[in-house]
């Protein structure tokens, strides 16, 4: 049997967390605390998400125990994009879509059902947003290497 999939539609309110395939008991208790440290994560999210795998939020789990840093962390590293505001959502999905099909603006573009250009302008405002490519050199390669490893979830 297959393992279920975020986007079955469990029944209401029930929330499943999972944590890494491990053997042996200690293994089993290592999983466990993956999955409640999933459980935790799924607790601080505003989402509609009813499965939560550590293999997907492992280190949002991690940045989550020092939330003060975490919130740091982020602000350095969205600047302007990390806001709360509709425009701010609209640029981190485009760019997030943007990174996770391998840089390239027609992918994008289509998969967003928006004009090329269009992408190309969200691409550079969501960079101003952020102060710039060199502010923070090594983020947007970790921004890729996350979203590839966690390609379950989809522009």
């Amino acid at each position: 049997m297959a393992p279920p999939t975020s986007t079955a539609t469990p029944r209401s309110g029930i929330r499943v967390a999972a944590g890494l395939p491990e053997s042996g008991v200690e293994g089993f208790a290592f999983s466990h605390h993956q999955a409640l440290d999933a459980v935790r994560v799924g607790m601080l999210s505003r989402t509609d998400r009813w499965l939560f795998d550590y293999a997907e939020l492992d280190v949002i789990a991690m940045l989550s125990t020092r939330l003060d840093e975490a919130r740091r962390f982020v602000r350095r590293e969205l600047g302007g994009l990390a806001g709360s505001g509709e425009p701010a959502t609209t640029l981190r999905t485009t760019l997030k879509c943007y990174l996770d099909t391998e840089p390239s603006l027609n992918a994008t573009a289509e998969l967003l059902h928006v004009a090329r250009n269009t992408v190309a302008y969200r691409i550079q405002r969501a960079e101003q947003l952020r102060g710039g490519r060199s502010r923070s050199g090594g983020c947007t390669s970790r921004l890729r290497w996350r979203s590839r490893r966690s390609s379950a979830t989809s522009c």
